[in-house]
């Protein structure tokens, strides 16, 4: 346990004070890395489409846009989606990949914006037959 000694000039006080702030930054986890950016939540398949769930962090720190590629068999092409969210407006968010091919590899990446891009947090998934109706990914 650390003692404070007070000066008389004053400068005991700031001291306490500087060890305060420190102390609340060290336990708030200030310096730490930037907080992380959107995930996937979720893959579900329903018939022939995909719906991917991906979630963003309370909406902080304050992500202006957020952006999404996929892409499956036989292409060598990115499809993008991208969002702008005005801070608070939600955590949650879907995107449906419309008429995948039965048992084939696809990849879904999102990444937000906080004035420089977060890393992709991405996820391959392979779909099952157009009857099936389940999930093929789900975070712990």
């Amino acid at each position: 346990m650390t003692t404070f000694t007070s000066n008389p000039t004053g400068g005991g006080k700031s001291r306490v004070l500087a060890a305060m702030i420190l102390g609340l930054s060290g336990a708030l986890g200030a310096g730490s890395a930037r907080a992380a950016g959107p995930y996937v939540e979720s893959v579900y398949q329903n018939g022939n489409n995909v719906v991917v769930t991906y979630y963003i962090p309370d909406n902080t720190p304050g992500f202006s846009h957020v952006q999404t590629r996929w892409n499956g068999p036989a292409t060598n092409t990115t499809n993008e989606h991208q969002q702008k969210f005005k801070l608070g407006f939600g955590e949650r968010f879907e995107y449906t990949i419309p008429n995948i091919q039965s048992n084939k590899g696809y990849v879904f990446k999102v990444q937000g914006f906080t004035g420089t891009w977060s890393h992709w947090n991405e996820k391959h998934f392979t779909t099952k037959g157009v009857t099936y109706e389940g999930f093929l990914y789900r975070r712990k």
